[in-house]
């Protein structure tokens, strides 16, 4: 059965949640983002391609202000480490909001506050997909599973370098 509702924090321009409904017919979901311009931007962009009733756009602290369980819950938080900023590609450094890249002092700062929300987003069957910096796989796993998510799945980059844990919540 694929994921009909579907929750994405740090949506951004909301291109991972637009692409998911597009892609599943009946399929709605949420974005949510720190930032009133990336929200706006999402909804604008979700209402160009034709999705805009099926996904809407929240302006908020991770997912302080959901309730529910969701099918899919999918994550893009900011993962860089704060000292290395200034070292990233001109196009990444000067393109990307620093709201959208700075992870604190180690670069895990949002996966700690986002854990601890994430098994209670999570319905049956459900699971959860967040992008992880290079290097990250194992702190995040370990992050994810003090707070009840197994993770179930570890995908790659098409350079073979894990971007993507996938969680369930563990049996209580």
């Amino acid at each position: 059965v694929a994921a009909q509702r579907i929750l994405d924090l740090g949506t951004g321009t909301g291109c991972l949640l637009i692409s998911v409904v597009s892609e599943i017919p009946g399929a709605t979901g949420v974005g949510v983002d720190l930032s009133v311009v990336a929200a706006s931007t999402a909804q604008r962009n979700a209402d160009r391609l034709k999705v805009g009733k099926r996904a809407g756009f929240l302006v908020g602290n991770w997912a302080s202000a959901i309730g529910g369980y969701f099918d899919a819950v999918i994550v893009n938080p900011p993962y860089i480490a704060t000292r290395t900023i200034e070292e990233l590609a001109k196009e990444v450094r000067d393109f990307d909001p620093t709201l959208a890249l700075d992870g604190g002092e180690d670069g895990l700062a949002c996966y700690r506050d986002l854990a601890q929300q994430l098994r209670g987003l999570v319905g049956e069957g459900g699971f959860v997909a967040v992008e992880v910096g290079v290097g990250q796989s194992t702190a995040v796993t370990s992050i994810l599973t003090r707070e009840g998510l197994e993770v179930v799945d570890v995908v790659p980059d098409l350079a073979g370098i894990p971007r993507c844990l996938v969680g369930a919540p563990t049996s209580v």
